[in-house]
């Protein structure tokens, strides 16, 4: 069913899902590299964490960096990983 979208409004909605599709991708990845960091017997808080697209390519993208990674190097999510 479609809704009313005024004409030109097309480009505002599908951004705007664009980017809460973006938002929840990020916290699975987050929840993902959490689960992961308790499996092993780490604090996701204070681990040195990074989830990597393929770290066995070089410039792969950093999906998601833990709290301490950020600090400690500067890292952020979308970063690259060398």
């Amino acid at each position: 069913m479609r809704t009313n979208v005024p004409a030109g409004g097309e480009t505002k909605w599908t951004t705007l899902l664009i980017q809460e599709m973006m938002y929840y991708a990020s916290i699975c990845v987050l929840f993902y590299a959490s689960v992961e960091a308790v499996k092993l017997g780490l604090d996701p808080m204070k681990a040195l964490l990074a989830v990597v697209g393929d770290p066995n390519r070089s410039g792969s993208i950093v999906l998601a960096a833990s709290p301490a990674l950020k600090e400690k190097y500067g890292i952020s999510n979308v970063s690259r990983f060398f």
